[in-house]
């Protein structure tokens, strides 16, 4: 089955163009862009019901956690961390299953990039072998919130 696409007015910017979307009488353009906006809506609201994290306010976290920290170093191998990065930042609570504690600063640790993919690729063994301090911060802070 082919559908059939008619050029008419758009409803959206009022250009005679090919319409897309027929039940809203919007051209390709016009309709990408109500799509986006109503994206942009329902992350607003999944904010707001605490469902999802604001990305921009978790940036803001992030280097604020940098500067304010005392050493800049590696928690698992005391390399020097020089430049800011957020993926240096490192949530031993995961933010997607612990959104209430994301923006807590004990729960975060420093770790360069190696060790933090090496962290979210190893299974819960494994971590406590090859991440030992970051293990040990990692169960000290799940019984500190009774998680």
């Amino acid at each position: 089955m082919r559908i059939k696409y008619k050029n008419d007015i758009c409803s959206g910017c009022s250009k005679d163009r090919l319409i897309v979307n027929k039940s809203k009488k919007l051209c390709l353009f016009c309709n990408q862009k109500a799509s986006v906006e109503r994206s942009r809506i329902r992350r607003k609201e999944r904010i707001a019901q605490g469902k999802e994290l604001d990305k921009s306010k978790l940036a803001r976290f992030y280097k604020k956690f940098y500067e304010e920290h005392p050493t800049k170093t590696c928690f698992e191998t005391n390399e020097p961390i020089t430049n800011y990065r957020s993926w240096n930042c490192h949530h031993l609570l995961e933010k997607r299953h612990y959104p209430q504690y994301a923006f807590l600063n004990d729960i975060c640790v420093l770790l360069t990039l190696e060790m933090h993919a090496l962290w979210h690729s190893l299974d819960e063994q494994n971590r406590c072998e090859k991440m030992p301090k970051t293990y040990k911060q990692y169960m000290t802070i799940k019984e500190k919130y009774n998680e």
